[in-house]
């Protein structure tokens, strides 16, 4: 609840700082709550590795992979609203993206709903409808 006198962005720029100082004292205690979340959580990290498994090359280093999941963990700990965001489309009727280190970014989930498979960097100058009749007479 922001003080009359402050402004919400000021309310969350302090809660922000407030949750980073703390993080940065209470490393192990944070850690320690965290790798126990995950031990004992309802699947979320298990069902994330389920959904990717098949479209994760076996050469993807999950240690980097999980930076990006952490980071936007503590993003969203600290009041952003933000998501791992897969920079070339994993599904999508022209390219196939891979889930790997190299194909994820955080992002703001406003950016990344608004883009959907629609787009990725170097992709050809057609709207989404015209990349989906040109994907059906590819096929056809």
């Amino acid at each position: 609840m922001a003080i009359p006198s402050q402004s919400e962005e000021e309310w969350k720029a302090q809660k922000r700082e407030y949750n980073k100082q703390y993080h940065l004292k209470n490393k192990e205690k944070v850690s320690a709550r965290k790798a126990e979340y995950w031990k004992n959580s309802s699947g979320a990290y298990k069902s994330y590795k389920c959904r990717f498994k098949h479209i994760t090359p076996s050469w993807a280093n999950q240690s980097y992979m999980r930076i990006f999941y952490d980071l936007a963990c503590e993003e969203i700990s600290s009041g952003n609203a933000v998501h791992v965001d897969h920079i070339v489309p994993l599904n999508n009727p022209l390219v196939c993206g891979l889930h790997n280190e190299w194909n994820l970014q955080v992002s703001t989930k406003k950016y990344n709903l608004s883009k959907k498979d629609r787009f990725w960097p170097d992709m050809p100058e057609y709207s989404y409808i015209d990349y989906e009749e040109l994907y059906a007479n590819l096929c056809n």
